[in-house]
This record gives structure tokens, sequence and C-alpha cells, in this order.
């Protein structure tokens, strides 16, 4: 069962890495006369200054997310929050490998020819598991815009789903580490992604 939860952690990882075509780094800010501007490290908010955008957050690398705060929603068990050797988004996972894991990762809307629709077009194939047989759904109410698919795979059963923030997509995976219905996935991949979305 380790064997297959390494297995399908490297091919998310690979996934990631084939389905997003541009880069991750932002622009540099530039002023009004189109002249670089040099970021401040210490930069002081004006209480009347609008709140950060979701860009701001990085879903990849287990900052915006505690171990703590996923935990209740894979099962019961103390969890960690750690990026996988090479990269691919931060992996969610409990003391118990018989229950679920959870993969976040993050790309921007422009990584995609067609957007959020092109990245939802695209949600259900998963790279070296096949097409996931399921049903593609909305999550009406859930950030910007959201899906969930869950379903078997090549893999055995597992779950994915796409929040849209801002410019931002954040791809949730979800893997059991044993027998759990699609339904069941997909109410925890649903869950997942409404944690995403409160962070906006």
């Amino acid at each position: 069962m380790r064997t297959l939860r390494a297995l399908a952690a490297m091919l998310i990882t690979a996934s990631l890495l084939l389905s997003g075509c541009g880069g991750d780094d932002e622009p540099a800010a530039t002023d009004e006369s189109g002249q670089s501007e040099a970021p401040s490290e210490d930069v002081a908010v004006d209480p009347g200054d609008e709140p950060a955008s979701s860009t701001d957050l990085d879903f990849g690398d287990c900052s915006a997310i505690t171990a703590d705060e996923m935990a209740p929603l894979l099962g019961a068990g103390v969890g960690s929050a750690e990026v996988p050797p090479g990269g691919g988004g931060c992996d969610y996972r409990l003391d118990d490998p018989q229950l679920p894991t959870a993969n976040l990762s993050q790309a921007s809307v422009s990584d995609y020819a067609d957007g959020f629709e092109g990245a939802k077009t695209n949600v259900m194939n998963v790279v070296g598991a096949g097409t996931i047989d399921g049903e593609v759904q909305d999550v009406p109410g859930v950030g910007d815009g959201a899906v969930v698919i869950a379903g078997a795979s090549d893999l055995g059963t597992m779950g994915v789903g796409l929040v849209l923030l801002g410019d931002t997509i954040v791809r949730v995976w979800v893997i059991p580490g044993s027998d759990l219905p699609a339904d069941g996935i997909n109410a925890i991949t649903t869950a997942v992604l409404g944690l995403v979305a409160s962070k906006a």
C-alpha cells in the first residue's frame, strides 16, 4: 500500500509539471514611469488597505494551510504536511496510512490556454492513472468557481478538485489509503476545496 501511495505521489508530481506551461514568477512591479520597484521587506499596512489577494497565498509550500487544519478532513489522528522531494505541491497525511492523503498545488489561470475553463476540461485526466471514471460536478459557493470529480482510475479510487481564487487555481488530489467509496472521496475532496477557499 505504501508503494502504491508513493507511486501515486510521483505521478501527481509529474502531472503537475506537465499541466503547467507557464512560469511561476510574477512580473516585477513598476511605478508610473515604468521603472521597476524593488519590493520592500517591511511594509506597513494601512488599516484602510484592501486585504491581500488570494495570489499572495501559497498552497503548494504548506504555508497556507497547516497540518492541524487539514487533519480533521482526512480522518482521525496526527497530521503532517510536507513538500515531497522534487516539489509538486504540499502532501498532507495522517499517522494512519490506511487513511486518505491530500495534495495541494497551485497555478495561474494564465498557465492554461482557456484559463479556468481549460483547467476544468482536463480535470478528469490524471497522468499515469488514465481518466477518472466519474462525472465532473460544480461545487457552488466555493471560491470564484470550483469543480470536483471522484471515481475509479488505474491507481484506484481518487478525487480531484479545482478551485479558482482570483487568478489562482488550486488543485486538490485525495487518494485513499484503503478502500473508500467514490462518494466518500468526493465528500473529502469537496471539504478540502472549501478549506482552501476559506483562506482567500
